[in-house]
C-alpha cells in the first residue's frame, strides 16, 4: 500500500472521530486497511466501499451508505482550510497540456462540473490511457507550475463506463493538492480557452493564443487585488 494512500487515509480517521463519524464494532484506525487492495484511482472511494460491504457506519446518528458522498463530505471539509493568497510571487504558472507526464499514481481530488465538449474545447482530445481491465479509459495529463494533475473518467457500480460525451470528469492530483482549487476553477469556467502543450502563433505577429497563467484564474474569481504583469520574453 502506497505511503500517499496511507496518509490520506490516517486524515479521514482523524476527519471521522472529529465529526462523530462512527462505523459499527470498529475504530477508526490503520487495522482497517488490512485486505484491501488498493486501486490505482479513486482509492478512498474504493476503500469506503470495501468497508461498508461488511459494516455500517454513520454521522451523527443518521446511516450513511454512499461512500462517493462520505469521500466527498471529507474532501470538502479540507478544502475549506485551503486559503489562497491575497498577492501572488511574479512567478508565471499555466495550465499546460503534456502527455509525457506520469500520472499513474494519481489521487481522486473532485469532480468536475464541465462537459466533455467544454474539456475538447479547452484541452484539445484526450489519451485513451485505459487498456482492457483498467477502471478508467480516457485522460488528460496537466501540469500547473510544477504540480501535476489529471482529468480522467471512472468505471460505473455496474462495471461499465458512460457515453463519451455524457461523462462526469475526475480531477486527480499527483504531488500538489493545494493547486488543485486554481486547476478545478479553471476547467468548471464556462468561458472556453485554449490550452496546449505548446504554445501557438497566428500569422507574423507571433501572438500567443495558449498561455492561461494564473494571474488570469485569479483575477476572475476576484481571489487577487495585486498581481504583477504578465510578461512574455
Amino acid at each position: 500500500m502506497t505511503d500517499k494512500f496511507q496518509k490520506e487515509a490516517t486524515k479521514f480517521f482523524n476527519w471521522s472521530k472529529e465529526n462523530n463519524c462512527v462505523i459499527e464494532g470498529h475504530k477508526w484506525e490503520s487495522s482497517l486497511l488490512e485486505g484491501f487492495e488498493e486501486p490505482s484511482r479513486n482509492k478512498l472511494e474504493g476503500f469506503l466501499k470495501f468497508l461498508m460491504k461488511g459494516n455500517s457506519v454513520s454521522i451523527n446518528g443518521e446511516p450513511i451508505d454512499d461512500p462517493k458522498m462520505l469521500a466527498k463530505m471529507f474532501r470538502e471539509a479540507k478544502t475549506k482550510t485551503i486559503k489562497t493568497p491575497k498577492k501572488l510571487k511574479k512567478e508565471q504558472k499555466s495550465v499546460i497540456v503534456d502527455e509525457t507526464l506520469d500520472t499513474s499514481d494519481a489521487g481522486f481530488l473532485e469532480y468536475l462540473g464541465c462537459s466533455t465538449a467544454m474539456l475538447i474545447r479547452k484541452l484539445g482530445e484526450p489519451l485513451r490511457t485505459g487498456e482492457e481491465g483498467d477502471k478508467h479509459r480516457w485522460e488528460w495529463k496537466l501540469k500547473y507550475g510544477n504540480s501535476i494533475f489529471t482529468v480522467y473518467d471512472w468505471v460505473k457500480e455496474d462495471g461499465t463506463f458512460e457515453e463519451f460525451d455524457e461523462i462526469t470528469w475526475c480531477l486527480g492530483w499527483c504531488n500538489n493538492e493545494r493547486d488543485g482549487v486554481c486547476v478545478a476553477r479553471f476547467l468548471n469556467k464556462q468561458e472556453p480557452e485554449v490550452i496546449n502543450s505548446e504554445a501557438r502563433f497566428e500569422d507574423d505577429e507571433s501572438e500567443v493564443i495558449s498561455i492561461v497563467d494564473e494571474r488570469e484564474i485569479l483575477e476572475n474569481f476576484g481571489l487577487d487585488e495585486d498581481v504583477e504583469e504578465l510578461e512574455f520574453e
